[in-house]
């Protein structure tokens, strides 16, 4: 008895949906009908081919994606990203030179993460190997 009571709710859930797609076509049928109308009467005046229906519309959103991030000024380094590339920069220097005098092991250049985190520890006071 269940099933039979379902089913009306059902078809009046169908019947609406019908009507409401049906209602969009008509609306979008007469204004794509207002659109040929304007473009014969432009042409008939004019000899020049009116605009495309479709070219006013703006594109579809683009799903799954955030607001578009807008562009921003770069910002100027700080005086610990100075600090810290200066470090970096020394560190690798002091590795070419002890190659260069045969003091050290060739490609024994510090790790990138490596040498940053002891320039980062240079940078907090903490002593480490420089």
């Amino acid at each position: 008895m269940a099933e039979n009571d379902a089913a009306p709710e059902h078809d009046a859930a169908a019947q609406r949906s019908t009507v409401a797609l049906l209602g969009f076509f008509a609306h979008e049928l007469a204004a794509f009908g207002h659109h040929l109308e304007t473009a014969v009467s432009q042409f008939t005046e004019t000899g020049a081919l009116p605009g495309s229906a479709y070219a006013e519309a703006p594109p579809p959103a683009k799903r799954g994606r955030g607001p578009q991030k807008r562009e921003r000024a770069k910002r100027k380094p700080s005086a610990f990203n100075h600090f810290v590339k200066e470090r970096i920069e020394e560190q690798q220097r002091k590795v070419k030179l002890e190659e260069l005098q045969g003091n050290g092991e060739h490609g024994a250049a510090p790790a990138p993460r490596a040498a940053a985190a002891r320039a980062v520890q240079a940078w907090q006071g903490v002593p480490c190997c420089f």
